[in-house]
């Protein structure tokens, strides 16, 4: 069955033939503004180009063409944005994040969607952003870095392996689960995606997602409310995973506001398409799915020895609990349970201060220097000394001990000062 004639199961030949004729442009791109770190006048005058994002806040939209002197910026480099699809970018906005909740980004790599919640919550929240792709979660961990994100915890882990989901049975307020799939919404992006697309594909990825989406409901607290969301345009991989669902679990589907960009299925009524022939993006399918019951708070956990002992020690920290994992110090805005932190393979934890030697660290992590507003001693850099220092160079200047690197009032990154230099502590990511 070729990809057409697979689409008419649900879409008319006008439709499909405006979703082909879409397919055929060039696509756009789009950014994320990370407001902890820059404001939206800010963004559109060092960047004219851009265009408001349909339905995110704080999101924006560009030609291809441009991208490159997104990229290239220094504005970039200090976290300022993030380059993700716009279609991409809705179901965050739609789910939501609202005061205390844990959401669990069940497939999370890259992480968008995972920097999409944190940017919309604060700190009363924890996403536990995880994925079974662990050189994947090293580019998250680059981006959260980058950017100074702190309420984001990233795990390692297999949920269906050993039956790990059973342990935290009904344990998260929210989930977003952005299914593996056969990605006929990358054709756009990637003409290989294109060629490797067929029907068996959609019929092996659908058995997948309809044993996922089980397992991710059932990580709901009562009253929980899970995203679904796919790259796919087939109802095999969407709608008919929602009713597979239906079928096995009791749930009430959430509404989303009607919009002349989103498109529904006629003859199946669950949830969005976003179709690049109606919306500026590649597309995207989301449904909201709510559990019965209502949903309650797990009780704050008290301090650990750690946010006892490193709690008088770094005065610019407004972060209040201290971590350590495998020699290293991190700091969140509010405890990890020990339920989750025994039960998963955590990699990364809020921010990471710094390698602990002895009780003491002994070099600050760039992700600590993104996350604070000010330190005790401080240099201002030029755009030539900023770029130099990322490019790996160490910069002339007298100041000595430990110290934070700024550049237009950005923290860039902590050095340390001998009277002569300032030695370059700028790490090589995992790019």
């Amino acid at each position: 069955m070729d990809f057409s004639t697979h689409l008419s199961s649900y879409m008319s030949p006008r439709e499909i033939n405006n979703l082909e004729e879409a397919l055929e442009k060039e696509p756009v791109g789009g950014l994320v503004l990370n407001t902890h770190k820059m404001n939206s006048e800010k963004l559109k005058e060092i960047f004219p180009f851009l265009r408001e994002h349909p339905v995110v806040s704080n999101a924006f939209i560009f030609d291809n063409k441009e991208k490159s002197k997104l990229t290239g910026s220094i504005y970039y480099e200090l976290g300022c944005y993030y380059i993700q699809e716009p279609s991409a970018m809705v179901p965050a906005s739609l789910l939501g994040i609202d005061k205390g909740d844990v959401v669990l980004d069940l497939c999370a790599a890259p992480g968008g969607k995972s920097i999409d919640l944190s940017l919309l919550g604060d700190e009363s929240n924890l996403i536990i952003s995880n994925d079974i792709a662990y050189s994947r979660l090293l580019t998250e961990i680059d981006s959260v870095t980058k950017m100074g994100l702190n309420n984001i915890v990233i795990t390692h882990n297999d949920f269906k392996k050993n039956d790990l989901y059973t342990y935290l049975y009904g344990h998260f307020d929210k989930i977003i689960l952005d299914a593996p799939c056969s990605g006929s919404a990358m054709f756009r992006k990637e003409d290989k995606m294109r060629r490797d697309w067929s029907y068996n594909k959609v019929l092996k990825q659908a058995k997948i997602q309809k044993e996922l989406i089980v397992m991710a409901f059932d990580l709901l607290k009562p009253g929980g409310v899970m995203c679904y969301s796919t790259c796919s345009y087939s109802q095999e991989e969407d709608e008919e995973v929602i009713e597979y669902l239906m079928s096995k679990r009791e749930c009430i589907i959430g509404e989303i506001p009607t919009n002349k960009l989103y498109y529904v299925n006629k003859n199946k009524p669950l949830g969005i398409h976003l179709f690049p022939s109606l919306f500026p993006g590649e597309g995207q399918y989301i449904c909201l799915v709510r559990k019965y019951g209502d949903l309650w708070r797990a009780k704050e956990e008290p301090q650990s020895k750690e946010s006892v002992m490193y709690s008088h020690k770094f005065s610019e920290n407004k972060l209040t609990h201290y971590l350590v994992l495998r020699n290293e110090l991190y700091t969140l805005p509010r405890p990890l349970e020990s339920k989750l932190f025994y039960t998963l393979n955590v990699i990364h934890t809020g921010v990471k201060i710094g390698e602990v030697k002895n009780s003491e660290v002994y070099k600050y992590d760039l992700h600590y220097a993104r996350s604070i507003e000010s330190y005790s001693s401080e240099v201002d850099c030029s755009l030539g000394e900023a770029l130099s220092y990322i490019a790996g160079h160490s910069l002339d200047n007298k100041k000595e001990g430990v110290v934070l690197l700024k550049y237009d009032g950005l923290p860039l990154s902590f050095s340390k000062g001998d009277g002569r230099i300032l030695k370059n502590w700028y790490p090589i990511l995992h790019r």
